[in-house]
């Protein structure tokens, strides 16, 4: 992953005093709410809600996939969803009509057949285990957060509704930063599907951005 790959060619250097770091980058989005990172019921919880609200995501695909790609830490689009579907129809577990169909229109074919206990098993062995971090490892993202016009990722503990999401020249994550006077702080990296791989050069092409020098302190 990369997500400033080929977005800042030809920009001047990184720009490093004793006071402060000059770097290339763009804004994205601003973010809007932070929440805990939900674990068991309360994870099946915030995705019915979610997806109840919108059907598709930013970049296209099913809104639900975009949150289970993202609370499994993968960009891999064609993640099996079965471990959710068996999870939220499983025994004793009512109230979740909405997310039901919403993974079923999300599945792809290759995945259904699979048993119910099969999915049940995946998903206790796998879902949403603080340490299960295919893609970002290395990133502490302990809060989930959503942007005002569409994003959603993990980023570390601290980041607050009003920070931006950025990408920085030389980072290969998406970066969280807040504006304090005439200069940002860096709040630290972030997980966010649709901008790990150079996406936002679209952005920027199609004016929904600009690139800009930041202050970083």
């Amino acid at each position: 992953m990369n997500a400033s790959g080929g977005i800042f060619d030809g920009a001047d250097d990184i720009t490093i005093t004793n006071r402060h770091i000059l770097v290339t980058g763009c804004r994205i989005q601003l973010i809007d709410k932070i929440l805990p990172i939900p674990g068991g019921r309360e994870f099946v919880e915030l995705l019915q809600e979610r997806t109840s609200k919108r059907s598709v995501y930013v970049t296209g695909i099913p809104y639900v996939r975009a949150l289970c790609c993202t609370f499994m830490r993968t960009t891999n689009v064609e993640l099996d969803l079965w471990p959710v579907l068996a999870r939220v129809q499983g025994p004793g577990v009512y109230g979740f009509p909405v997310l039901k169909e919403r993974l079923e229109q999300a599945m792809l074919p290759e995945h259904f057949g699979r048993s119910l206990a099969d999915g049940i098993w995946d998903y206790a062995a796998n879902w949403n285990r603080p340490h299960y971090r295919p893609n970002a490892d290395h990133i502490n993202s302990e809060v989930f957060f959503e942007a005002k016009d569409g994003y959603v990722g993990l980023a570390p503990t601290g980041a607050k509704a009003g920070d931006t999401l950025c990408i920085l020249q030389g980072c290969s994550h998406p970066m969280l930063l807040r504006t304090v006077d005439d200069h940002e702080i860096v709040v630290g990296p972030c997980f966010v599907l649709g901008l790990m791989d150079g996406e936002a050069k679209a952005i920027i092409e199609r004016g929904d951005s600009k690139i800009e020098v930041f202050e970083l302190h």
